[in-house]
């Protein structure tokens, strides 16, 4: 129990680290405003909300994993790929915010380079959940006036939103694999793949 206490707390601390900047920088380039800001121009729940949605997202991956009975072997050194690629879809949203159907299409283009070439057992149904739930949990926050996008496409969000997600529920499916190992296949070691 405590194992587990610990790692859900690294979990909520990674999430909250992680997307908090990614936000401030959002909020500073005028892609989103936040109705009630408090400092940097994100409300005081926002570091919280990414830890929670981190922590319930990477439990429910790990708990998909297992029920599709996925088994392999996975570096933790490799979370920096995903980390930089998360990065990166960032940068690229506030340096081609102007242009949205370029960015939507350059984002599409990474996603399928990574789809095709990157992926792992299930990737794509984990990616379609990221589109999904992110987007929609996105709608119904912004429907509330929680915030709002400056430059909204559809519904009140940018076109890209559902391809960041979809990069997002991919890359917290490795942190489940990190922070709960899977079932290692017979014959390759720990440190393998």
């Amino acid at each position: 129990m405590w194992d587990y206490l610990q790692k859900t707390v690294l979990v909520f601390i990674l999430g909250a680290l992680t997307f908090t900047p990614f936000n401030i920088l959002l909020v500073h380039f005028d892609v989103l405003q936040y109705a009630n800001p408090v400092y940097l121009g994100i409300p005081a729940w926002m570091p919280v909300a990414f830890g929670v949605v981190t922590v319930l997202g990477v439990s429910f991956f790990a708990w998909m994993d297992r029920l599709l009975g996925v088994r392999l072997n996975y570096n933790p050194a490799r979370l920096t790929f995903e980390y930089l690629l998360i990065a990166a879809f960032f940068i690229a949203i506030l340096f081609f915010r102007l242009y949205p159907y370029l960015l939507s299409l350059s984002l599409l283009v990474v996603v399928l380079v990574r789809l095709i070439f990157f992926h792992q057992e299930w990737d794509f149904l984990y990616f379609v959940v990221g589109v999904c739930v992110g987007p929609t949990v996105e709608l119904i926050l912004s429907h509330f006036q929680f915030y709002t996008f400056s430059d909204p496409d559809f519904l009140g969000m940018p076109y890209w939103l559902g391809l960041l997600w979809g990069a997002i529920g991919i890359a917290l499916r490795r942190v489940a694999w990190v922070i709960y190992p899977l079932e290692v296949p017979s014959g390759i070691s720990r440190m393998k793949i």
